[in-house]
């Protein structure tokens, strides 16, 4: 059992594992990072270019607003699961919660490098200057999930009913032995 533990280790070791890396693909020319920035354009909900992040208590970071190219956001926005400052094109979380983070930042730090022009260069020629964040908008920090405290109750009152069960058996089964 010990040498088939060893196999199976040393196989899943060995065998190459794309589940956890991140795949960058790199632009060879001016005209398919342009290509690459409309793909990203119209996949995106959200296009805004972000200040340095600010801490929060959470994973969430708050962010300041520079420009806005896509989408209606405030002066500041969260963003669940951390981002660095630069452009942002992402979606929102349950459609009016905290932006999602997409965590390729390592992908566009190298293409910006590769390139004269960087994306927010490109970005500003194709689509123009982009707005000002709307200084009426508030920003929620977390989602507001009321799924979760179904859950939360429905755990907690299936405990109880366990217990209560575990109890009612156990006295059953003490009056069964005292008759016996």
């Amino acid at each position: 059992m010990h040498r088939l533990a060893i196999f199976i280790s040393l196989f899943l070791i060995s065998t190459q594992s794309f589940g956890l890396s991140i795949v960058c693909i790199y632009a060879e020319s001016e005209e398919e990072r342009v290509e690459f920035l409309n793909e990203s354009f119209d996949r995106a909900e959200v296009i805004v270019q972000l200040g340095y992040p600010i801490p929060t208590e959470s994973s969430t970071t708050k962010h300041e607003v520079l420009r806005v190219w896509k989408g209606v956001v405030g002066e500041y926005v969260y963003v669940n699961g951390g981002a660095s400052s630069g452009l942002l094109f992402t979606s929102r979380i349950n459609g009016n919660g905290p932006l999602k983070s997409l965590g390729h930042e390592a992908c566009t730090r190298r293409l910006s490098r590769t390139f004269k022009t960087s994306y927010l260069k490109l970005l500003k020629q194709n689509y123009g200057e982009g707005y000002l964040p709307t200084p009426n908008v508030k920003e929620p920090k977390y989602i507001p999930n009321y799924l979760n405290w179904f859950f939360m109750f429905g755990f907690v009152f299936l405990v109880i009913i366990s217990m209560i069960t575990y109890n009612y058996v156990q006295y059953k089964e003490k009056v069964r032995c005292k008759n016996a």
